[in-house]
């Protein structure tokens, strides 16, 4: 299977913020409501942001989904609350629910997973802006 650049990027992106959510969560620096579950629901939620962007990718060139996995051997990079806080809403932006929803509606799952990619962006995003 081939990759593009762009494609390599973004994958690189989503293991980067997967590692430094589990990181953080083990860190105890998270959300109070992620902090009392399991790291796999943080790596749940990774998971199904990469499936909603690579389903926005299809539907927006309109054409069948051909990758489904994730390389998790890309390497991840190390990120601050800065970078966290950008990549973040990278995903958020790289997620078009409008097209989505234009082929089928969004699974209550996958509803889950966008609202607790919008509470740690608040969560991160307060943080990032707190005083050192």
């Amino acid at each position: 299977m081939k990759h593009n650049l762009l494609s390599l990027e973004n994958e690189r992106l989503f293991n980067s913020v997967e590692v430094e959510l589990v990181r953080r969560w083990a860190l105890g620096q998270v959300p109070d409501k992620f902090g009392n579950q399991p790291a796999n629901l943080l790596k749940g939620f990774v998971e199904t942001w990469w499936n909603l962007y690579h389903e926005t990718e299809c539907a927006t060139s309109q054409k069948d989904r051909i990758i489904w996995q994730r390389f998790h051997e890309l390497p991840a990079l190390s990120l601050d609350t800065a970078g966290l806080v950008a990549a973040l809403h990278h995903i958020r932006q790289l997620i078009v629910l409008e097209t989505l929803q234009a082929f089928r509606p969004i699974e209550p799952v996958e509803d889950s997973a966008l609202s607790g990619l919008d509470s740690l962006l608040r969560y991160f995003d307060r943080l990032n802006d707190s005083p050192s």
